[in-house]
């Protein structure tokens, strides 16, 4: 039963990972010198992928990628951007969830507004929206059908609510210099609270990659890692830019 509600914990608390994993960023972010940031003005292709372990093999792959463009501002710069594709691969046993991921557009995350060291300054007051809420929705009845017996539901239904709380920010869920990597390789390690009274650990490793003679971003990864007892999952962030192809 332990092993079970463990699994089960790891599997929705993977769901809340990136959000917990931002709690430092800011801090992390501001401990090394800003360096130089000059963005080219032309179309560039934005890619956003998430990589989630559910489990006995199982996984969650969503990516995007985006048209954006920088442009300059007094206080920095801006960079607007539209959603050109979504790719989505998920078990079949949730594929209404995925099919509501496909059809999902995150256009609302633009503009964002960025200082003149390339730091995410700010952006539109994004929200969870209907589709989030349904998808939860579809979730939550499939565990109030499923084999579960009440403490196992109570505890799912504390982390799918926490993650739907914790994700109103689309925009705080990336590093803040994202665009503009002050440090190439960072870890950390911390313990946390989780809903039902347990305690879990989660580590975070970021690694990036970027342009010389632009300071601008190439390629960048987080890793984060959920362990309970003996049991962990790991979740995959990558990001890119790249010249659009015409």
């Amino acid at each position: 039963m332990a092993d079970r509600r463990n699994a089960l914990k790891l599997a929705l608390y993977g769901a809340c990972a990136p959000l917990f994993a931002m709690r430092a960023a800011p801090a992390l972010a501001k401990s090394a010198p800003a360096g130089l940031f000059r963005p080219p003005m032309s179309p560039l292709c934005y890619t956003r992928a998430l990589h989630r372990e559910l489990g006995r093999g199982a996984h969650i792959e969503v990516s995007r990628a985006f048209s954006v463009r920088f442009s300059s501002e007094a206080a920095g710069f801006r960079l607007d951007g539209s959603q050109i594709s979504a790719e989505v691969d998920m078990p079949p046993s949730l594929e209404s969830l995925a099919r509501i991921e496909r059809e999902r557009r995150e256009d609302g995350i633009f503009p964002m507004q960025l200082d003149n060291a390339g730091a995410i300054i700010g952006g539109p007051d994004y929200r969870a929206d209907e589709a989030i809420g349904r998808a939860i929705g579809v979730v939550e009845q499939k565990l109030a059908t499923g084999n579960f017996d009440g403490a196992d539901q109570q505890v799912i239904s504390g982390m799918l609510q926490a993650a739907h709380r914790q994700s109103e920010s689309l925009v705080a869920t990336l590093p803040v210099d994202l665009f503009a990597p002050r440090q190439r390789a960072t870890h950390d390690s911390r313990s946390v609270n989780l809903p039902g009274g347990s305690t879990g650990r989660i580590e975070v490793s970021f690694e990036a990659q970027v342009d010389p003679e632009t300071g601008v971003l190439q390629s960048a990864q987080r890793r984060i890692v959920t362990r309970i007892g003996d049991s962990a999952r790991a979740t995959v962030e990558s990001w890119s830019l790249a010249p659009l192809s015409a």
